[in-house]
Protein backbone atom coordinates (compact mmCIF):
# COMPACT_ATOMS: atom_id res chain seq x y z
CA UNK A 1 0.00 0.00 0.00
CA UNK A 2 2.82 2.29 0.62
CA UNK A 3 4.39 1.84 -2.68
CA UNK A 4 0.80 2.95 -4.56
CA UNK A 5 0.93 6.19 -1.99
CA UNK A 6 4.69 7.03 -2.01
CA UNK A 7 4.51 6.78 -5.86
CA UNK A 8 0.96 8.18 -6.38
CA UNK A 9 2.66 11.63 -4.59
CA UNK A 10 6.27 11.29 -6.67
CA UNK A 11 3.91 11.10 -10.06
CA UNK A 12 1.86 14.00 -8.92
CA UNK A 13 5.44 16.18 -7.74
CA UNK A 14 6.49 15.04 -11.10
CA UNK A 15 3.95 16.21 -13.24
CA UNK A 16 3.64 19.77 -11.46
CA UNK A 17 7.72 20.15 -12.14
CA UNK A 18 6.98 19.67 -16.43
CA UNK A 19 3.20 21.42 -16.01
CA UNK A 20 5.24 24.75 -14.12
CA UNK A 21 7.52 25.51 -17.11
CA UNK A 22 4.78 25.09 -20.17
CA UNK A 23 2.22 26.88 -21.09
CA UNK A 24 -1.32 26.62 -21.29
CA UNK A 25 -2.37 24.69 -24.57
CA UNK A 26 -3.33 20.86 -25.12
CA UNK A 27 -0.32 19.69 -23.75
CA UNK A 28 -0.84 21.61 -21.04
CA UNK A 29 -4.05 20.39 -20.03
CA UNK A 30 -3.38 16.50 -21.23
CA UNK A 31 -0.07 16.54 -18.43
CA UNK A 32 -2.27 18.47 -15.94
CA UNK A 33 -5.37 15.97 -16.35
CA UNK A 34 -3.24 12.76 -15.88
CA UNK A 35 -2.22 14.27 -11.80
CA UNK A 36 -6.08 14.30 -10.81
CA UNK A 37 -6.74 10.56 -11.23
CA UNK A 38 -4.12 10.11 -8.33
CA UNK A 39 -5.84 12.17 -5.83
CA UNK A 40 -6.18 9.57 -3.64
CA UNK A 41 -2.19 9.89 -2.15
CA UNK A 42 -2.63 11.86 0.49
CA UNK A 43 -6.30 10.70 1.77
CA UNK A 44 -4.24 7.12 1.23
CA UNK A 45 -1.56 8.24 3.81
CA UNK A 46 -4.32 9.17 6.42
CA UNK A 47 -6.31 5.97 5.82
CA UNK A 48 -3.64 3.75 6.45
CA UNK A 49 -2.20 5.79 9.89
CA UNK A 50 -5.69 4.65 10.62
CA UNK A 51 -5.31 1.49 10.33
CA UNK A 52 -1.68 1.76 11.64
CA UNK A 53 -2.46 3.06 14.91
CA UNK A 54 -5.92 0.96 15.11
CA UNK A 55 -3.94 -2.20 14.95
CA UNK A 56 -1.51 -1.06 17.39
CA UNK A 57 -3.25 1.27 19.87
CA UNK A 58 -7.19 0.72 19.70
CA UNK A 59 -7.40 -1.77 23.24
CA UNK A 60 -4.34 0.56 24.84
CA UNK A 61 -5.62 3.19 26.98
CA UNK A 62 -2.33 4.78 27.99
CA UNK A 63 -3.01 8.00 26.18
CA UNK A 64 -0.30 10.18 27.77
CA UNK A 65 2.65 7.54 26.45
CA UNK A 66 1.10 6.99 22.89
CA UNK A 67 1.38 11.28 22.62
CA UNK A 68 4.85 11.40 24.22
CA UNK A 69 5.56 8.36 21.48
CA UNK A 70 4.27 9.52 18.57
CA UNK A 71 4.88 13.32 19.19
CA UNK A 72 8.67 12.09 19.82
CA UNK A 73 8.93 10.76 16.86
CA UNK A 74 7.43 13.78 14.65
CA UNK A 75 7.82 17.00 15.98
CA UNK A 76 11.57 16.53 16.52
CA UNK A 77 12.18 15.66 12.39
CA UNK A 78 9.52 18.00 11.32
CA UNK A 79 11.32 20.61 12.83
CA UNK A 80 14.64 19.44 11.90
CA UNK A 81 14.13 18.83 8.72
CA UNK A 82 12.65 22.46 8.02
CA UNK A 83 15.77 23.91 9.31
CA UNK A 84 18.02 21.55 7.42
CA UNK A 85 16.17 22.23 3.73
CA UNK A 86 16.26 26.06 4.68
CA UNK A 87 19.54 26.38 5.36
CA UNK A 88 20.32 24.42 2.24
CA UNK A 89 17.98 26.71 0.06
CA UNK A 90 20.65 29.49 2.06
CA UNK A 91 23.96 27.67 0.41
CA UNK A 92 22.49 27.25 -3.23
CA UNK A 93 21.28 31.22 -3.30
CA UNK A 94 17.51 30.24 -3.56
CA UNK A 95 16.62 34.12 -3.45
CA UNK A 96 13.44 33.45 -1.59
CA UNK A 97 15.53 32.35 1.71
CA UNK A 98 18.23 34.29 3.88
CA UNK A 99 19.80 34.28 7.19
CA UNK A 100 18.61 37.39 8.14
CA UNK A 101 14.85 36.43 7.79
CA UNK A 102 15.78 33.66 9.18
CA UNK A 103 13.76 33.38 12.07
CA UNK A 104 10.60 34.93 11.17
CA UNK A 105 10.28 32.98 7.95
CA UNK A 106 11.16 29.76 10.13
CA UNK A 107 8.29 30.39 12.43
CA UNK A 108 5.88 30.80 9.46
CA UNK A 109 7.17 27.57 7.63
CA UNK A 110 6.72 25.65 10.65
CA UNK A 111 3.64 26.89 11.79
CA UNK A 112 2.26 26.61 8.49
CA UNK A 113 3.74 23.52 6.93
CA UNK A 114 3.91 25.72 3.86
CA UNK A 115 7.42 24.34 2.41
CA UNK A 116 9.35 21.10 1.20
CA UNK A 117 6.41 19.33 1.28
CA UNK A 118 6.23 18.48 5.39
CA UNK A 119 2.30 19.96 5.21
CA UNK A 120 1.92 16.05 6.15
CA UNK A 121 3.77 16.00 9.20
CA UNK A 122 1.49 19.09 10.86
CA UNK A 123 -1.56 16.49 9.34
CA UNK A 124 -0.23 13.27 11.16
CA UNK A 125 0.54 15.62 14.47
CA UNK A 126 -2.92 16.61 14.57
CA UNK A 127 -3.84 12.84 13.53
CA UNK A 128 -1.91 11.66 17.16
CA UNK A 129 -4.95 14.20 18.92
CA UNK A 130 -8.02 13.30 16.98
CA UNK A 131 -7.17 9.52 17.29
CA UNK A 132 -7.72 9.00 21.06
CA UNK A 133 -11.34 10.60 20.79
CA UNK A 134 -12.30 8.57 17.85
CA UNK A 135 -11.36 5.21 19.38
CA UNK A 136 -13.27 6.54 22.54
CA UNK A 137 -16.23 7.02 19.76
CA UNK A 138 -15.77 3.25 18.70
CA UNK A 139 -15.24 1.78 22.13
CA UNK A 140 -18.50 3.62 23.37
CA UNK A 141 -20.22 2.91 20.77
CA UNK A 142 -20.30 -0.45 20.24
CA UNK A 143 -23.27 -1.76 18.22
CA UNK A 144 -23.29 1.34 15.96
CA UNK A 145 -19.87 1.31 13.95
CA UNK A 146 -21.49 1.55 10.91
CA UNK A 147 -23.74 4.75 11.82
CA UNK A 148 -20.52 6.53 12.90
CA UNK A 149 -18.79 5.84 9.67
CA UNK A 150 -21.84 7.22 8.10
CA UNK A 151 -22.00 9.70 9.77
CA UNK A 152 -18.51 11.15 9.36
CA UNK A 153 -18.98 9.96 5.49
CA UNK A 154 -21.77 12.53 5.33
CA UNK A 155 -20.15 15.48 7.38
CA UNK A 156 -17.13 15.02 4.98
CA UNK A 157 -19.33 15.11 1.64
CA UNK A 158 -21.12 18.22 3.13
CA UNK A 159 -17.76 19.96 4.21
CA UNK A 160 -15.68 19.17 0.79
CA UNK A 161 -19.03 20.63 -1.08
CA UNK A 162 -19.21 23.73 0.92
CA UNK A 163 -15.59 24.17 0.62
CA UNK A 164 -15.60 23.70 -3.09
CA UNK A 165 -19.18 26.01 -3.62
CA UNK A 166 -19.02 28.12 -0.60
CA UNK A 167 -15.39 28.58 0.84
CA UNK A 168 -14.01 29.25 -2.83
CA UNK A 169 -16.61 32.19 -3.12
CA UNK A 170 -15.62 33.76 0.13
CA UNK A 171 -13.75 36.28 1.48
CA UNK A 172 -11.25 34.50 3.71
CA UNK A 173 -8.20 37.17 4.03
CA UNK A 174 -9.76 37.84 7.79
CA UNK A 175 -9.84 34.27 8.72
CA UNK A 176 -7.66 32.00 11.25
CA UNK A 177 -4.70 30.82 8.71
CA UNK A 178 -5.41 27.08 10.09
CA UNK A 179 -9.18 27.34 9.26
CA UNK A 180 -8.90 28.99 6.01
CA UNK A 181 -5.64 26.20 4.56
CA UNK A 182 -8.01 23.30 4.76
CA UNK A 183 -4.94 20.97 2.98
CA UNK A 184 -3.51 21.27 7.08
CA UNK A 185 -6.16 21.23 9.16
CA UNK A 186 -6.95 17.58 9.63
CA UNK A 187 -10.80 17.80 9.81
CA UNK A 188 -11.07 18.26 6.35
CA UNK A 189 -10.39 14.38 6.03
CA UNK A 190 -11.34 13.03 9.15
CA UNK A 191 -13.36 10.91 7.37
CA UNK A 192 -10.36 8.68 6.01
CA UNK A 193 -9.32 8.21 9.55
CA UNK A 194 -12.88 6.46 10.50
CA UNK A 195 -12.73 4.75 7.59
CA UNK A 196 -9.29 3.38 8.71
CA UNK A 197 -10.81 2.70 11.70
CA UNK A 198 -13.00 0.55 10.42
CA UNK A 199 -11.40 -0.86 8.07
CA UNK A 200 -9.05 -2.74 10.61
CA UNK A 201 -11.89 -3.49 12.69
CA UNK A 202 -13.65 -5.09 9.97
CA UNK A 203 -10.86 -6.10 7.89
CA UNK A 204 -12.00 -9.61 7.33
CA UNK A 205 -15.38 -8.94 6.51
CA UNK A 206 -14.41 -5.64 4.35
CA UNK A 207 -11.79 -8.18 2.58
CA UNK A 208 -14.25 -11.00 1.98
CA UNK A 209 -16.70 -7.76 0.49
CA UNK A 210 -14.68 -6.74 -1.71
CA UNK A 211 -13.33 -9.93 -2.90
CA UNK A 212 -16.42 -10.81 -3.63
CA UNK A 213 -17.09 -7.69 -5.60
CA UNK A 214 -13.88 -7.09 -6.43
CA UNK A 215 -14.00 -6.70 -10.61
CA UNK A 216 -16.83 -4.02 -10.02
CA UNK A 217 -14.82 -2.46 -7.76
CA UNK A 218 -12.03 -2.44 -10.30
CA UNK A 219 -13.57 -1.71 -12.87
CA UNK A 220 -15.94 1.47 -11.23
CA UNK A 221 -12.15 2.48 -10.03
CA UNK A 222 -11.05 2.29 -13.66
CA UNK A 223 -13.93 3.96 -14.95
CA UNK A 224 -13.93 6.83 -12.13
CA UNK A 225 -10.34 7.70 -12.42
CA UNK A 226 -10.68 8.57 -16.12
CA UNK A 227 -14.23 10.75 -14.61
CA UNK A 228 -11.49 12.37 -12.57
CA UNK A 229 -10.14 13.79 -15.92
CA UNK A 230 -13.58 14.89 -17.14
CA UNK A 231 -14.57 16.67 -13.77
CA UNK A 232 -11.21 18.33 -13.63
CA UNK A 233 -11.65 19.79 -17.52
CA UNK A 234 -15.50 20.23 -18.13
CA UNK A 235 -17.49 20.55 -15.00
CA UNK A 236 -14.76 22.06 -12.91
CA UNK A 237 -12.68 24.68 -15.68
CA UNK A 238 -15.01 24.57 -17.94
CA UNK A 239 -18.56 25.15 -16.85
CA UNK A 240 -17.79 26.18 -13.23
CA UNK A 241 -14.57 28.50 -14.33
CA UNK A 242 -12.47 27.45 -11.37
CA UNK A 243 -9.10 28.90 -11.42
CA UNK A 244 -6.26 25.91 -11.51
CA UNK A 245 -5.83 25.68 -7.64
CA UNK A 246 -9.73 25.17 -7.00
CA UNK A 247 -10.35 23.26 -10.27
CA UNK A 248 -7.63 20.80 -8.62
CA UNK A 249 -8.43 20.61 -4.81
CA UNK A 250 -8.55 17.30 -3.13
CA UNK A 251 -11.76 18.65 -0.68
CA UNK A 252 -14.72 17.65 -3.67
CA UNK A 253 -17.25 15.57 -3.34
CA UNK A 254 -16.80 13.50 -6.32
CA UNK A 255 -13.57 12.88 -5.26
CA UNK A 256 -14.72 11.56 -1.63
CA UNK A 257 -16.55 8.82 -3.32
CA UNK A 258 -13.47 8.27 -5.98
CA UNK A 259 -10.50 8.06 -2.67
CA UNK A 260 -13.02 5.31 -0.93
CA UNK A 261 -13.14 3.02 -4.16
CA UNK A 262 -9.52 3.59 -4.87
CA UNK A 263 -8.31 3.11 -0.83
CA UNK A 264 -10.98 0.06 -1.08
CA UNK A 265 -9.46 -1.38 -3.87
CA UNK A 266 -5.62 -0.69 -2.84
CA UNK A 267 -6.37 -2.14 0.57
CA UNK A 268 -7.48 -5.12 -1.36
CA UNK A 269 -4.42 -5.65 -2.90
CA UNK A 270 -2.36 -5.02 -0.03
CA UNK A 271 -4.47 -8.04 1.72
CA UNK A 272 -4.41 -10.16 -1.14
CA UNK A 273 -0.69 -9.82 -1.54
CA UNK A 274 -0.65 -10.44 2.11
CA UNK A 275 -2.26 -13.72 1.60
CA UNK A 276 -0.15 -14.69 -0.92
CA UNK A 277 2.82 -13.89 1.05
CA UNK A 278 2.21 -16.42 3.97
CA UNK A 279 1.51 -18.93 0.95
CA UNK A 280 5.11 -18.28 0.11
CA UNK A 281 6.51 -16.36 -2.38
CA UNK A 282 9.29 -16.67 -4.95
CA UNK A 283 12.21 -15.01 -3.81
CA UNK A 284 12.40 -13.07 -6.84
CA UNK A 285 8.98 -11.10 -6.14
CA UNK A 286 9.94 -10.65 -1.94
CA UNK A 287 12.57 -9.06 -3.28
CA UNK A 288 11.40 -6.99 -5.67
CA UNK A 289 8.40 -5.47 -3.44
CA UNK A 290 10.67 -5.02 -0.38
CA UNK A 291 13.29 -2.76 -2.50
CA UNK A 292 10.12 -1.11 -4.05
CA UNK A 293 9.31 -0.22 -0.71
CA UNK A 294 12.69 1.31 0.54
CA UNK A 295 13.30 2.68 -2.86
CA UNK A 296 9.85 4.69 -2.85
CA UNK A 297 10.45 6.10 0.11
CA UNK A 298 14.46 7.19 -0.51
CA UNK A 299 13.21 8.31 -3.96
CA UNK A 300 10.20 10.67 -2.08
CA UNK A 301 12.98 11.85 0.76
CA UNK A 302 15.45 12.64 -2.41
CA UNK A 303 12.61 14.68 -3.95
CA UNK A 304 11.92 16.92 -0.54
CA UNK A 305 15.81 17.74 -1.29
CA UNK A 306 15.17 19.11 -4.90
CA UNK A 307 11.98 21.30 -3.74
Amino acid sequence: MRIFFTLGVLFNHTVNQFTSVMTDGNAYYTIRSTRVMFHYTRMGFIFISGIVLTMTYFKKHDWPKFLKKRFGGSIWPYLSWNALLMFLMILIGNPNYSLNSFGNKYFTIVLHGSSFYLYYMLLVMQLYLLFPVIVYLFQHFTNHHSLILSISFTIQLLLDFWIKYGMSQADTSSWPYWIKAVSINIFAYQFYIFFGVYTWLYHKKVYDFLDKHIKKIAALAILMAFGMIIYYRIWNQQYLHLDSDHALSLHQPYIVCYDIIMLSLIFWIGKKYAKRQAQGLPIWLESLMDRAVKVSFGMYLIRQLGC
